[in-house]
């Protein structure tokens, strides 16, 4: 069965996303990019195999609430902790690494939320999140790049779309495989990934000219909800991103907007 038959199923039949254990640092700058991102309100429901939850509820940029549950039921933060808005983002910056600290991958599920629930929340916004780990030095010791011999923009996507993504799958333009995660029914098999590099290979001049250096190509599941892809290509790799839902919007948005900030989007 190919890949694309296989992502097509609606997304109730679900592979379920996680966050690697890839260290604290390396996990905060993932969880503020999720705060950063995220445009309609979600809860973002974090989860470990000791049976902790973690939930943030989180809507234009803005972390507006956050609560750690642990296995008997108890909740141990709220985001009314603290008794100034200063003190909530510090309680809700320690609770952030805690979470990161965390051994082992991290379960992860989005609900959707209506928007009139975050409305009337100001929250605290992920540049000022940011800016606070800067500060008591959470963001240091930075960890090596994932794929330091590859520093194209299929591998910088890949590293930055993992959260949205149920697997992924990079690749060298001749298709040979350099790294995948996530669920391993929606990664690309050797075969796949060589059956699709010669079919971009083959693209007529004229179109490989208007997707330029850099293009990503998404292709929708054909059922509403369905799963789908999103391939970020440049000359120096191929990055295959699974998705479903608003979480295969959300990757299209972020490469616009990274694309964007480069001055050369297509």
């Amino acid at each position: 069965m190919t890949l694309l038959a296989r992502i097509e199923p609606i997304a109730t039949d679900g592979a379920q996303r996680s966050l690697p254990d890839t260290g604290r640092v390396a996990r905060l700058h993932v969880l503020v990019e999720m705060i950063a991102d995220t445009v309609l309100p979600r809860n973002l429901v974090f989860s470990a195999a000791q049976d902790m939850s973690c939930t943030l509820t989180v809507a234009s940029g803005r972390l507006m609430r956050m609560s750690v549950t642990t296995p008997d039921g108890h909740q141990v933060l709220s985001a009314a902790a603290g008794s100034t808005r200063d003190d909530q983002l510090a309680v809700l910056c320690e609770a952030l690494a805690g979470l990161a600290e965390v051994e082992g991958p991290l379960g992860l599920d989005r609900h959707p939320l209506a928007e009139e629930v975050a409305a009337d929340d100001v929250g605290h916004g992920a540049g000022e999140i940011r800016e606070l780990m800067e500060t008591v030095n959470w963001f240091a010791d930075e960890t090596e790049p994932r794929h330091p011999a590859y520093q194209g923009a299929g591998a910088a996507f890949f590293a930055e779309a993992h959260p949205f993504t149920l697997a992924q799958t990079l690749m060298s333009p001749d298709g040979t495989r350099i790294d995948a995660t996530g669920a391993e029914e929606y990664q690309l098999s050797p075969e796949e990934g060589e059956a699709l590099a010669s079919a971009l290979a083959a693209l007529p001049d004229d179109v490989r000219t208007l997707l330029g250096p850099r293009a990503a190509i998404a292709l929708p599941g054909v059922a509403l909800g369905g799963r789908g892809l999103v391939i970020a290509t440049s000359p120096d790799d191929l990055a295959v991103n699974v998705s479903e839902g608003e979480d295969l919007h959300e990757l299209v948005r972020r490469w616009l907007s990274a694309e964007k900030a480069r001055g050369a989007g297509k």
